[in-house]
């Protein structure tokens, strides 16, 4: 009997999300002939990214590894999520030009997880403040002290309104605090992302960050159960050797509606 194989499951960071919008706007310049003449006229499109100064071209062979990974989503043998967090980081950046072929979200379907901790539940304001990148790294540091996992006893009634997946990590919460203690406060909402992976039991935690990912993989000894990882990186532990190719050209430009 032949073995079925292995779904593996993996939460998507925004910066790999964001990257799956492989093009940007363009004009191109065409000539018409009006009667006896010759016009020269912009036309709208769009063509492949380039790469922004300074970024490094490492990042090439990671954009060029996602059709991979969309591919396998297609064929259920990888299961990609999300959660409120990364979808309240994604409300302060752009979505890119969806609807061409240029877009490998257009799609995708991502499966929803739990926060480890539901934040909503301890801080009270409006979203535009709540999205902040600093109002997430305060409550990081609220949750290191560890204060949060008293409410059972001071505010019972409170307590148990509770999901059941935040009061688990409330309780459990030193490995949260294990997990902070690699890293500086820049990468706090990293590691909360990689402690909500592991605690919902994914396999990886997607991202394109070789900074976090170095100093959770070479710099420490700390367990991981869920593994922080490049795409590349994802597909190489999934035994996955060929590559889709991208559905654009590299130097080409396309038509809006193309």
């Amino acid at each position: 009997m032949e073995s079925v194989p292995k779904i593996s499951s993996a939460l998507i960071d925004n910066s790999v999300f964001q990257r799956l919008n492989l093009v940007e706007g363009a004009l191109d310049i065409r000539s018409i002939s009006w009667g006896d003449q010759q016009h020269k006229l912009p036309v709208a499109g769009y063509q492949r990214k380039r790469l922004r100064q300074g970024e490094d071209v490492w990042l090439r062979d990671e954009i060029n590894a996602l059709p991979t990974i969309i591919k396998l989503t297609q064929e259920s043998r990888l299961r990609l999520c999300t959660y409120s967090e990364i979808r309240h980081e994604a409300l302060r950046g752009s979505a890119g030009l969806v609807n061409t072929k240029g877009h490998l979200g257009n799609s995708l379907r991502l499966d929803e997880i739990q926060s480890a901790v539901d934040r909503s539940f301890f801080q009270k304001m409006q979203l535009s403040e709540f999205i902040k990148k600093e109002t997430f790294i305060e409550f990081c540091k609220v949750l290191n002290t560890g204060h949060l996992r008293e409410l059972e006893q001071q505010v019972p009634d409170y307590w148990a309104k509770l999901p059941d997946l935040t009061k688990t990590s409330l309780k459990a919460i030193e490995r949260f605090q294990q997990l902070l203690a690699c890293l500086p406060e820049a990468h706090y909402r990293d590691v909360f992302h990689l402690w909500t992976a592991e605690v919902n039991g994914l396999d990886f935690f997607l991202v394109l960050d070789n900074k976090f990912i170095r100093a959770l993989t070479e710099s420490t000894k700390i367990e991981l159960p869920t593994l922080p990882a490049l795409p590349t990186t994802m597909l190489q532990k999934m035994g996955v050797k060929g590559r889709v190719p991208l559905p654009i050209d590299d130097d080409r430009f396309y038509h809006r509606f193309e």
